[in-house]
């Protein structure tokens, strides 16, 4: 809708400028050719109805309204007559103007038609509704005050389009003062969209995606039919820190884990946290060697961590891996037989401790 609706506000403008700027003569000094600036100002006469009524059809949702194609045969019957008669000597385009009038009139009744339906249906936005009324009014006004001047003092010396460029202004400027508020409030929208998204798919305490992001991830890659090795890991003693230090202790544990996860497998593929101490991690890229030098940088960064903070309870992160192949396995299966892998990993660990 709007690249119909400002396409033809923008060639309206255009062709109310080249025809407004014959009053100022300048492009008769920088053209030298007097006579061709004559017949382009005529010719956007000729073509100048068409465009506001086309606008006002398609901005008041009246796409299939018989107005606009009978204006256009209009103005194409009155360029093809002006042409022909012109070129055979038996008109000069001049003495043709009062068809291109006639058909502005007609322009100016069809645009006014429209304003006066969309207002009583409200058939748009009541806004943008106001805004184009106010605009074209004026547009029209100053269009209907040239045309009577035209034919009422038609030798005068007093620009012939004065008016009309004043009311064409106003619109355009009401037009684009709607556009930028039209751009701020989708700027607005599409931000709290994005920011509801974000919500939604992201853990609020360690911003990495969540649950429901693992099962969008899950549906990617069964329509995808994408290979990865699935990662399950478990943060260990985490209800010991919790009972005996505090929750907020066992957040710090949390926190301080997944941003190891995440930056561990960065490279290769995208964590989620998917409860209390769970996480799992699927590995797009690479295989199992890129998974192990993955966990081995955990584990490296996890003995940093217990060395430089100290922490009363030291982080110990379980984790096992499987890889999924979409040939020949079942997505759940390679999950199920990870976190087979990930508890015997974690019996081993608290054995060792």
């Amino acid at each position: 809708q709007n690249t119909v609706n400002f396409y033809s506000l923008g060639a309206f403008a255009i062709l109310v400028g080249l025809w407004s700027a014959n009053d100022t003569l300048i492009l008769q000094v920088f053209t030298q050719h007097p006579e061709i600036v004559r017949f382009v100002t005529y010719l956007c006469l000729m073509f100048i109805a068409f465009l506001p009524v086309s606008f006002m059809a398609s901005a008041t949702n009246y796409r299939k309204s018989i107005l606009v194609p009978v204006l256009l045969i209009l103005t194409g019957i009155n360029f093809a007559l002006t042409m022909t008669l012109s070129i055979l000597g038996i008109s000069d385009i001049r003495q043709m103007l009062p068809f291109s009038h006639i058909n502005i009139a007609i322009a100016m009744g069809m645009t006014i038609y429209l304003m006066v339906r969309a207002v009583r249906r409200k058939t748009i936005d009541e806004r943008f509704l106001h805004t184009t009324v106010i605009g074209m009014t004026a547009a029209v006004i100053g269009v209907a005050i040239d045309l009577l001047r035209f034919i009422i003092f038609p030798d005068s010396l007093f620009g012939t389009s004065l008016f009309t460029r004043v009311g064409v202004l106003i619109f355009i400027v009401l037009m684009g003062m709607h556009l930028m508020r039209e751009r701020t409030r989708l700027a607005v929208e599409q931000g709290r969209a994005e920011l509801m998204k974000k919500m939604a798919y992201t853990d609020g305490l360690t911003e990495l995606a969540n649950r429901a992001a693992f099962h969008d991830k899950e549906d990617e890659i069964r329509r995808n039919h994408t290979d990865c090795t699935v990662v399950q890991l478990d943060i260990n003693f985490l209800k010991k820190v919790n009972d005996v230090y505090g929750h907020a202790e066992g957040d710090r544990h949390i926190i301080t884990a997944a941003n190891i996860i995440r930056d561990s497998f960065a490279a290769i593929g995208t964590a989620f946290r998917t409860g209390g101490d769970e996480f799992i991690v699927i590995a797009e890229k690479g295989g199992i060697p890129e998974v192990e030098q993955a966990l081995a940088r955990m584990e490296k960064a996890a003995a940093a961590y217990n060395a430089e903070t100290r922490p009363p309870v030291p982080l110990q992160i379980a984790y096992g891996y499987a890889h999924y192949t979409t040939q020949a396995d079942m997505l759940e299966a390679a999950e199920k037989l990870a976190d087979e892998r990930m508890y015997e990993k974690k019996r081993a660990m608290k054995a060792q401790s």
